[in-house]
């Protein structure tokens, strides 16, 4: 029993020695940013943010149904962890009747709920490690549901937290897996457009409450924004590289350039930062992100995110062979790649 405890210290002490590194690696980094952003703030003369324009909803419009939860498909379709079913019920029961649960994020220790934890074990199950789980064609439906009556309580920042689920595995959903049944993935992509809906509508009116929050939170609220509005590949990537590096395998060379993080190495060496858009965004197209993606971080208020985000939609010369490809391509090679 002594010897397990010592253990258990020995894993936590570990852990923590990890994390304690971790932030300073983050600290360092995010001081190199700011310091080389300073220097060049001057260089990049952009036009004010363009307001999202609320969604054009229409009643009934993009239906979809409620698995049942006796359903044997519970067991077929599963999260990282199992069956997701018994978190569900309790999502979609009353908040302060919730049963008590174990918490999968034993690291965590910031104090929750019944009900929050039940809903951080259902988004640790569905992109554990970004990856796609089949449970998540039964589970946004479900979603979908919960979002739509928090808007209706303009309980903001749960619906702030559903798109964050939403978003972070939508963006794993990049290999084109469907279920057997065509009637669930119909209900799938339904959903997913009503949640897009409730995210544009929430853009609309309600980003006060983003932009009170943390830097690196906005951050992955907009890349949560980008994969509900359909741009999945490009929110998985930027995911995987955590808004802070530029892993690529050019497609001539195939030579694999992993030196390219901010903090410890100058972008501009081998890359060269997208220019600003020459349009103007209408507020209500979603077919250029490249127009409304750097809009989003101009309304989250982060300018150095939309520099970062300059060099992702940039264009990358390998210093192999010499060929010039735009970032996003050689991402792609590097993180989805066979």
């Amino acid at each position: 029993m002594e010897l397990e405890k010592q253990a258990k210290r020995a894993e936590r002490q570990q852990q923590a020695e990890w994390q304690q590194q971790a932030d300073m690696e983050k600290q360092a980094a995010a001081s190199f940013w700011k310091k080389a952003f300073r220097k060049k703030r001057t260089r990049r003369k952009l036009g004010p943010a363009v307001p999202f324009q609320p969604a054009e909803r229409k009643q009934d419009q993009y239906p979809y149904a409620l698995h049942d939860f006796n359903s044997p498909l519970w067991e077929s379709y599963r999260g990282a962890y199992g069956n997701i079913e018994d978190y569900l019920v309790i999502l979609m029961g009353e908040r302060e009747k919730a049963p008590e649960t174990f918490k999968l994020r034993r690291l965590e220790n910031v104090p929750k709920t019944n009900y929050e934890l039940a809903f951080d074990n259902l988004c640790e199950n569905l992109w554990h490690q970004m990856s796609f789980y089949p449970a998540a064609w039964l589970a946004l439906p479900y979603l979908a549901r919960l979002m739509e009556g928090w808007e209706r309580e303009k309980d903001l920042e749960w619906v702030f937290r559903g798109i964050m689920a939403a978003g972070s595995f939508l963006a794993t959903d990049v290999y084109g897996d469907r279920p057997d049944e065509e009637d669930i993935y119909e209900s799938y992509r339904n959903a997913g457009l009503r949640i897009c809906a409730v995210t544009i509508d929430f853009l609309a009116g309600n980003l006060d409450c983003v932009r009170e929050k943390a830097v690196q939170r906005r951050r992955e609220f907009a890349m949560a924004v980008t994969a509900i509005l359909g741009e999945q590949k490009l929110a998985y990537m930027l995911s995987l590289s955590g808004f802070n590096s530029y892993y690529i395998v050019c497609p001539e060379c195939e030579n694999c350039d992993e030196d390219m993080e901010v903090g410890y190495f100058e972008p501009s060496e081998r890359m060269k930062r997208a220019k600003a858009p020459s349009g103007k965004w209408d507020g209500r197209s979603l077919e250029d992100v490249r127009l409304w993606l750097p809009n989003l971080f101009k309304l989250l208020e982060d300018e150095e995110g939309e520099e970062l985000l300059a060099y992702y939609f940039g264009t990358y010369v390998c210093p192999e062979c010499g060929k010039k490809t735009p970032v996003l391509t050689g991402m792609e090679g590097y993180y989805l790649g066979e």
